[in-house]
């Protein structure tokens, strides 16, 4: 009777395990709408209730595998678009297996400490088309590392897909985010350093820093996936506030105090605002000042009124630098030449082609007959924003 029952539970498994196959197969054939997803679900349940759990999980890692060896040819054969598509097509057919597995996750994988479904398929991805990724995407990966030092010359949108890739494969860390963060902090050190040797003042300061994070945050946007920014954020205030914070709350502090330039302080306020602690050594400083000069003024009180005009102050100067958002074009002649320009939005094409000339170093050039034609066609347009231009756009350059 009970070797009976224990080939019953296993018929039971066998058919769950080939009604879960069967699903995996329609959803690569792209026909996962006519599946049933709760009696899916239900199967495979009853396959982790009936101790069925690894075999389960081996099977469905092996059908991955399988299926994305596949890959190989199409992504061999075919440009970075294809490698994309193939990717993101990919990433929503485990979501959907995943779906179908859930308690297989949150019980069997998650009790024996095993790869999640979807790190089996980006494993899979990665283990059978490392060389192809790599090759594919290096171009953009050198752009976006060496974007201070040349134009970036890549598209905006095929970039960030790429990048996002990266990050979902867990390779976007080392290929990207551990050398532009080590760059980016000797840049930012020796902008810091540089003013501070220029002896400029703490309101100065302020609105550099200000003004650089607009512009490192328009390329963290335009490029960088979104999970990246709080850690670039950090790195950022890192280098130019909490490194120097020495500098922001010494001298140049109590004299803002002592002349009630609340404005000038809570911009100090929100810049400490992002690094851990910082925010609070501020307020100790604020507090020092206050009881070294006699004001009885709570010290809850005066960060109140701080706070409160931080935002105020955040909100005139996001307005401000909105107003003077430029952004970075590269144009290149028909002969291949590039050159980086940062222009306003509003500039004229007249302005613009001068601009151009003028760093170009050509004496001779009549800016009155370039043409400007943004992704090979030509634009009727007074300004750059009418070519409805992003930041990073190759334009090609005519003349007549």
């Amino acid at each position: 009777e009970k070797k009976g029952l224990l080939r019953t539970m296993a018929d039971q498994a066998d058919q769950g395990w080939k009604g879960i196959e069967a699903a995996i197969k329609s959803i690569y054939s792209r026909e996962a709408h006519k599946l049933s997803f709760e009696e899916l679900y239900r199967n495979a349940y009853n396959m982790v209730l009936q101790k069925q759990g690894e075999v389960l999980y081996e099977g469905v890692k092996k059908a991955v595998e399988d299926h994305v060896a596949t890959f190989v040819e199409k992504i061999g054969e075919g440009e970075l678009d294809v490698l994309l598509d193939i990717w993101d097509r990919h990433r929503k057919e485990m979501s959907y297996i995943r779906d179908i597995l859930m308690y297989l996750e949150r019980t069997h994988i998650a009790e024996n400490k095993l790869p999640s479904l979807f790190d089996i398929g980006t494993a899979s991805f990665l283990n059978v088309l490392s060389t192809q990724v790599d090759k594919k995407v290096d171009h953009i990966v050198k752009a976006i590392l060496n974007y201070r030092n040349q134009p970036l010359g890549v598209k905006q949108e095929e970039t960030r897909r790429v990048l996002k890739m990266l990050w979902e494969l867990k390779t976007y860390g080392e290929a990207v985010e551990v050398p532009l963060l080590r760059d980016s902090v000797v840049y930012f050190n020796s902008q810091a350093e540089n003013m501070i040797q220029r002896k400029v003042s703490l309101s100065d300061y302020l609105d550099k820093v200000g003004d650089l994070w607009f512009e490192e945050s328009l390329f963290v946007d335009n490029y960088l996936p979104s999970e990246a920014k709080p850690s670039y954020e950090q790195t950022f205030y890192g280098c130019f506030v909490h490194s120097r914070l020495s500098f922001l709350l010494g001298d140049s502090l109590k004299e803002l105090l002592k002349g009630g330039k609340l404005e000038v302080v809570a911009k100090l306020f929100n810049a400490c605002s992002v690094g851990p602690g910082d925010a609070d050594a501020l307020q100790t400083a604020i507090s020092n000042h206050l009881r070294q000069n006699g004001d009885n003024t709570p010290i809850a009180t005066f960060m109140k009124t701080l706070k409160d005009k931080a935002v105020e102050v955040k909100a005139q100067e996001e307005k401000r630098r909105k107003k003077k958002l430029r952004v970075r074009i590269v144009c290149r002649t028909m002969g291949g030449t590039d050159t980086e320009l940062m222009v306003y939005p509003d500039n004229s094409l007249l302005k613009v082609a001068t601009k151009y000339l003028k760093k170009t170093g050509d004496t001779e050039g009549d800016p009155r007959k370039i043409n400007f034609l943004k992704d090979r066609k030509c634009f009727l347009s007074e300004t750059i924003q009418g070519l409805g231009v992003q930041d990073g756009d190759l334009f090609r350059l005519s003349f007549q």
